[in-house]
């Protein structure tokens, strides 16, 4: 009787897991959650892994516009906001059009699985400031 108890208990964890289209872990979580937005001069996709119980994230820029002086900046600044909490770097597209982080542990991150939109907010230290809305992906 205990074995039945426990193979039934398998299955009805093993059936919560898959029954969302995202890709779950065993307590009903998504292992990963994509944000992207975009302007007339930015494409902007930010993504969150929930690995355990700690979470990592790498967010990839692709500059589209045309105004050479982004290129030429030494540093600009995001920010990625949930309204709760946020997430900051900096970056340089000197080298290119495109800036992407390596996927990075985030001590004190929340995973989002909740959220449906972020900001990104991009700047160069006051000088100017765009903000995107990113939107989740389904």
């Amino acid at each position: 009787m205990k074995n039945a108890v426990k193979i039934l208990a398998i299955v009805f964890f093993v059936t919560l897991t898959f029954e969302k289209a995202e890709a779950s872990s065993l307590w009903g979580h998504p292992h990963s959650i994509v944000f992207k937005g975009e302007s007339k001069n930015w494409f902007v996709e930010h993504k969150r892994f929930l690995i355990g119980t700690m979470v990592e994230y790498e967010t990839s820029l692709t500059y589209k516009g045309t105004n050479q002086y982004i290129k030429k900046v030494r540093y600009l600044t995001y920010l990625i906001t949930d309204g709760a909490s946020d997430l900051a770097g900096d970056f340089s597209l000197k080298c290119g059009s495109e800036y992407k982080t390596e996927r990075i542990e985030c001590g004190g991150c929340r995973y989002l699985d909740k959220q449906e939109s972020l900001t990104f907010i991009l700047d160069e230290y006051g000088k100017f400031e765009e903000r995107i809305i990113l939107k989740r992906e389904r």
